[in-house]
C-alpha cells in the first residue's frame, strides 16, 4: 500500500495478519505477502490501539508517521 498519505479518517489492521508479544517487542506476520515485521514500541502501541477492542480510532489522536510507515508496510489500511 505504498503511498498512502496519513490523514483524517479512520484505519484498521489490514486483513490476514497474525501478531504476537515478546516481552518488549511486537512481531507481525503478514499471512498475504509471507512477511514477517518487528514493530518498534512506539510502532506497536498504535499498531495495538487500532485493534478490535479499540475499533476504528480517528488517525488525528494517533502518530501520523507511524500510520504511514504501518501503511506502506501493509499492516494496516483504510476504512
Amino acid at each position: 500500500m505504498s503511498g498512502i498519505a496519513p490523514g483524517p479518517g479512520r484505519w484498521r489492521p489490514a486483513a490476514g495478519l497474525l501478531w504476537r508479544s515478546f516481552d518488549d517487542e511486537l512481531v507481525v506476520y503478514d499471512d498475504r505477502s509471507g512477511d514477517t515485521h518487528r514493530l518498534t514500541p512506539r510502532s506497536a502501541a498504535v499498531f495495538l490501539a487500532l485493534q478490535p477492542r479499540d475499533p476504528m480510532i480517528e488517525t488525528g489522536t494517533l502518530d501520523a508517521e507511524v500510520i504511514d510507515g504501518l501503511a506502506r508496510l501493509g499492516l494496516v489500511e483504510p476504512e
